[in-house]
């Protein structure tokens, strides 16, 4: 990666910030429908708690409402399995647009349903099948745990300072799993979002290849967000929804543009693989002179549009991709990232 963590999160500060209404907005409406379905939810059983401590809830009273809860609930299956997994990869796009600092819509989320929506809602539940089944692999290191510590507890009789051990060991494997195996996958939803060709598979073989070398990096950089996160408890949310949230995704979609660029660059990835996408450096504004990227020399041939060609000069004397330096510039013109 050619930027640091703090230089990729001082120019997503300043991105977001230069469209922070649409961005929330569109962070928003898409967690809209599944928050509000499940506060509905919520809403429709607290009658029936309510008349049952009571006792004076009749059967068909109870029944009624039971019924009207169950369709509810339905929807908000049906949300979660097809309805946000397409969402939120169409906001992890979105939040790419808005580092490089294209102009947004808040509807995008939803207006951009259409387009692949087979292929978004596929590569979803293909990365969440792998999880699931790695988090399993961590299981059973826990149970083996669990069941020793058990033992152990009940021949030495458990206090409230062993049960606390017990829960923190037992899932500690499980946790590790599952956190190596997010950070692989982590940036699948901007393949998907992104790079419209690429399969639902190979966006997820892609994902493990752009973060290898670099998982410890995105992690530190999620635990970085953890004083907001904390912060956002307290505010019941509300600093998620106008800060937090936005802010985080943003960063997010830096390090995707910084990892994908940085794969091709040392020849990790084919440029081929991402539809033959050729990087350009200006998604940093004080990169005043755009510089080119010369991507590696591979065997196939590699075809790029008429557009491409007339953006990328090849130099007859260049046999190897130059490193991703900046170009010199005017430092007294740039004004990123905000003093």
């Amino acid at each position: 990666m050619t930027k640091t963590r703090q230089e990729i999160k001082a120019y997503a500060k300043h991105a977001f910030a230069s469209q922070r209404k649409p961005a929330i907005l569109g962070t928003l409406l898409t967690f809209l429908p599944l928050v509000g379905l499940n506060i509905l939810v919520l809403t429709l059983n607290a009658p029936t708690y309510f008349f049952f401590f009571l006792g004076v809830a009749r059967l068909p009273t109870l029944g009624i409402i039971y019924l009207v809860t169950s369709i509810a609930s339905l929807l908000t299956y049906g949300v979660a399995c097809f309805l946000f997994p397409i969402l939120n990869i169409n906001l992890s796009g979105l939040f790419v647009r808005v580092f490089y600092g294209q102009k947004i819509r808040f509807s995008e989320p939803y207006t951009d349903l259409k387009i692949n929506y087979g292929r978004k809602l596929g590569g979803y539940w293909w990365s969440f099948l792998w999880l699931y089944l790695w988090t399993l692999v961590g299981a059973a290191p826990s149970l083996f745990i669990g069941l020793v510590m058990a033992v152990l507890i009940a021949i030495h009789q458990a206090s409230y300072l062993m049960l606390i051990i017990f829960v923190l060991v037992v899932y500690i494997p499980m946790f590790i799993a599952a956190t190596v195996k997010w950070t692989a996958y982590c940036m699948q939803p901007y393949i998907l979002a992104a790079h419209p060709n690429v399969t639902a598979t190979n966006a997820l073989k892609l994902s493990k290849r752009m973060t290898k070398g670099y998982r410890g990096k995105i992690f530190v950089m999620w635990l970085s967000f953890l004083g907001w996160h904390i912060l956002n408890i307290f505010t019941l949310g509300i600093l998620g929804i106008f800060y937090v949230v936005p802010y985080m995704r943003t960063v997010s979609a830096g390090y995707f543009v910084e990892l994908r660029n940085t794969a091709i660059a040392n020849g990790t990835i084919n440029p081929a693989e991402f539809d033959g996408f050729v990087p350009l450096n200006t998604y940093y504004p004080e990169y005043h002179n755009p510089q080119l990227y010369y991507p590696p020399q591979y065997t196939e041939q590699i075809s790029v549009s008429p557009q491409q060609e007339q953006q990328v000069q090849y130099p007859a004397e260049q046999t190897s991709a130059p490193p991703l330096s900046p170009p010199a510039h005017d430092q007294s013109q740039d004004q990123y990232p905000p003093q």
